[in-house]
């Protein structure tokens, strides 16, 4: 009978609880609104919330040809970094000049995509970041201005393709990173140099054509200038003392100029549409004698009866074999070379068969409960590795939400390591070296196991959610005994975790009773993505990204 009197007292509970919530909800209704500012002639509209927050330029309402994209708007005294211009802003307003304000560190993707009047561009260092189509079918574009002095540029793809006015351009030593491998130039018609500034490390130019430094041995081939007067193109095997190995995406993709090209047998990997929609393309010979990789597309569009050459039978299989590499019925695929065969060598050795490469797969994770010191836990995970001698890593997190802390190695692993903390304006980076011991085949993984641990410090009243992110990764390994080292591939399956510790105690004052429970349905059906989440999240005590009823039932049981 007792027993059976507790269970509907708890449910008698529970209705009553039910029933304020519902009370509460009505009278104090959660919503969501977007909030306008006017910076000098411009709209900006900010929506949205945490990761997805959008600061965009909804409108431009002044009438000057050269402007100045403003770098932030403010919003209730606090500014925010302008991240999105809406489509079509600048149409009709026969804008010639657009400039950045210091302190910008991104352009928009597809900002000023197809703004036919536009000449020139006048970018400061402090930009890192030029997104997908931002400058994209600007026809009349012919200047593009970088300062130099910035410390890490991006470029993603297709940033500048089929502006066809451009002549050249010179790119900074800032310059890092271009998406994919890809010619971000590609359909620039005029365009007939690509230099690169002095000191960069990462990309060079020769013969106005761009470069990228793969390893200390290897380059890939960028972008061509299209506005090159040249039918037939022999592709060099080496450039800057490095041999080239391979061929970016988009690489000739929409040249109508060019109707031979040799691809020489230093190549092992060709990327996406690299030759694709070369309408007066004829011919293509490629003369290594093993199969390269192949991206989508490579060959599709050509001119009516081309022809892609391979040097011998296997290679031949291996563009057949997949149907997509070339249009059916405009090209076709032959044995073949760009000049006569030499005579046969008597000796013929076995193939050398390369050892294999180091390789990881690698996650995030963060784990739910904090330390006794207050530390939130971040976990890097190799997933799968092989021939792992050394890996390096760099991880950021929110400077609002965390500080610099402390690392724990997997022994088992690694060996020895080392931890560089570096501070941003709005992040803590932690730059990792791991060493696995000795000169064998390194860490080898078949299942998911924890290389390091992550410990930093944890600011409970953050203004932006708790997350971590990998931003860069590499590995190096020994694949056989007595070889040397050689760099290796680094695939990361999940680049970010959020931190979302479990705590009932929502008003932080060290005890679970009614006020918290109060403090939580102050914020009842409040849910991720809204405008006040960075408040409401705190009543989200069972992290499931909405305070809803489970969380105060959790509150009322403790």
């Amino acid at each position: 009978m007792k027993s059976n009197m507790i269970s509907v007292l708890n449910l008698k509970s529970f209705f009553v609880m039910a029933m304020v919530v519902i009370f509460l909800t009505a009278a104090f209704p959660v919503t969501s609104m977007a909030a306008t500012a006017t910076v000098g002639d411009f709209t900006v509209e900010k929506s949205g919330s945490s990761f997805n927050l959008s600061v965009e330029i909804t409108a431009y309402n002044g009438t000057d040809t050269e402007i100045t994209i403003p770098a932030t708007a403010n919003f209730n005294g606090r500014d925010y970094a302008i991240n999105s211009i809406k489509e079509g802003v600048f149409d009709n307003k026969g804008i010639t000049t657009v400039s950045f304000a210091e302190g910008t560190s991104a352009v928009p993707l597809g900002a000023f995509k197809d703004l036919d009047s536009l000449v020139t561009v006048n970018l400061p260092n402090t930009v890192t970041q030029i997104s997908a189509n931002a400058f994209q079918g600007c026809d009349g574009l012919k200047n593009v201005n970088f300062a130099e002095g910035g410390e890490s540029l991006r470029l993603y793809n297709a940033v500048f393709a089929n502006c066809t006015s451009l002549e050249s351009v010179k790119l900074p030593a800032s310059l890092s990173f271009i998406a994919n491998d890809a010619n971000v130039f590609y359909g620039c018609t005029s365009l007939k140099n690509i230099e690169v500034a002095s000191g960069n490390e990462n990309f060079f130019s020769e013969n106005g054509i761009l470069f990228e430094k793969t390893s200390d041995t290897e380059a890939t081939l960028a972008a061509f200038p299209f506005g090159k007067s040249t039918a037939s193109v022999n592709l060099p095997e080496s450039a800057g003392g490095l041999s080239v190995t391979k061929i970016g995406g988009h690489f000739l993709r929409g040249n109508n100029t060019i109707t031979s090209v040799t691809v020489p047998a230093s190549v092992n990997e060709i990327k996406m549409y690299a030759f694709a929609e070369c309408s007066n393309l004829k011919s293509v010979y490629l003369l290594s004698e093993a199969a390269p990789e192949f991206g989508s597309a490579v060959f599709t569009d050509m001119a009516e009866g081309s022809t892609v050459y391979a040097a011998n039978d296997t290679v031949k299989a291996a563009i057949e074999s997949d149907a997509g590499l070339i249009t059916a019925g405009k090209t076709v695929v032959a044995v073949g070379s760009p000049e006569p065969a030499a005579d046969p060598d008597p000796v013929n050795p076995d193939p050398v068969v390369p050892a294999e490469a180091s390789e990881a797969k690698i996650s995030l994770e963060a784990e739910k409960d904090i330390t006794a010191d207050g530390e939130a836990v971040f976990n890097v995970n190799i997933d799968e590795g092989k021939h792992i001698n050394t890996l390096l890593l760099e991880v950021s997190f929110n400077k609002d939400a965390f500080s610099k802390g402390t690392i724990k190695v997997n022994e088992n692993l690694f060996a020895s390591s080392q931890v560089n903390w570096e501070e941003n304006s709005d992040s803590v980076n932690a730059v990792i070296v791991l060493n696995h011991p000795g000169e064998n085949t390194g860490v080898q993984c078949d299942e998911k196991t924890t290389a390091v641990q992550i410990l930093v410090p944890f600011s409970a009243g953050s203004a932006t959610e708790p997350a971590a992110k990998i931003v860069d990764a590499s590995c190096s390994g020994i694949p056989e005994a007595g070889a040397n080292a050689v760099e290796g591939t680094v695939t990361i399956t999940n680049a970010e975790a959020v931190f979302a510790a479990v705590s009932l105690d929502v008003n932080g004052d060290g005890s679970v009773n009614q006020v918290d429970i109060t403090e939580s349905q102050r914020y009842y059906q409040s849910k991720k993505g809204d405008d006040n989440w960075a408040l409401a999240k705190k009543g989200d005590v069972n992290r499931d990204g909405v305070v809803d009823l489970e969380d105060l039932i959790a509150i009322f049981h403790e």
